[in-house]
């Protein structure tokens, strides 16, 4: 019976750890691909001035961003019926698309804003892709604290939540250090969320005045931040269905092991 349950133990964790098929798992990391590499191509391309800096392709780069943040955690809840691996899924696909996109748009951003890197005037070159953002929220140029804060604040929320990603694939993970992980995993998404919330709130306690680009600049603020604010709610609360099942499962094999 002590061996049916260590087998048991073990297939559970390997579930958790890897969720995924090997047909999902190509799908998601194709769309995550083909999305960082439209980015580089036009970051690329407009820096050595291949392309401009036009709004025609600032439309296309970010069709693909809004996408892959889109279609990855909607694929996850579409093709995955079991909730323990959909949750355990959602959990591993969310958790580094959102960790990389602070620690390589949002930290590049950070860097550059206090040696005066983001202008709204002349050639945007090689810093194209958060020129591009900076026209639609223009409180991205120049040098303003708050933003700055909200940034920083960001970069390092998203640290745990890589460090906890990378704990989180390994299959030979203890269900404590599991429960540590998701723990992390959830504060530092809990903060990325509030930064988000807070983003939305200063941009409409101004009225929204810093939108730039129109009408078009208002879908595009909308766009790039709501998948932000929404898709964490269900990463967190898988995150917690996860550590009430660990802990259910702890309490049983104890409960076993008195009896």
């Amino acid at each position: 019976m002590n061996v049916d349950q260590s087998q048991r133990s073990r297939v559970d964790v390997v579930d958790l750890a890897r969720p995924f098929t090997q047909g999902r798992l190509r799908l998601y990391l194709t769309i995550a691909s083909i999305q960082g590499l439209v980015t580089l191509i036009c970051a690329v391309g407009v820096s050595t001035g291949v392309l401009p800096a036009a709004r025609s392709l600032d439309v296309v780069a970010n069709v693909f961003n809004v996408l892959a943040m889109v279609l990855l955690p909607a694929l996850v809840v579409a093709l995955v019926a079991d909730p323990v691996r959909r949750g355990a899924e959602l959990i591993l696909v969310w958790l580094p698309f959102t960790a990389m996109a602070q620690l390589t748009f949002e930290l590049a951003w950070v860097i550059g804003q206090p040696l005066d890197w983001w202008k709204a005037e002349g050639d945007p070159g090689g810093t194209w892709m958060w020129w591009q953002f900076a026209q639609t929220d223009t409180r991205y140029f120049g040098d303003n604290p708050a933003i700055f804060a909200l940034e920083l604040t960001a970069v390092v929320a998203a640290i745990p939540v890589l460090l906890a990603f990378r704990q989180l694939i390994r299959v030979d993970l203890t269900d404590r250090a599991r429960v540590k992980a998701l723990f992390m995993a959830g504060a530092g998404l809990a903060v990325l969320t509030s930064n988000t919330l807070f983003y939305f709130a200063s941009l409409a306690r101004d009225g929204f005045d810093a939108i730039g680009q129109g009408d078009y600049g208002m879908v595009k603020m909308i766009a790039l931040n709501v998948p932000y604010l929404i898709v964490p709610v269900f990463v967190l609360i898988a995150i917690g269905r996860q550590i009430d099942w660990l802990y259910q499962r702890a309490a049983a094999d104890l409960s076993g092991e008195v009896q």
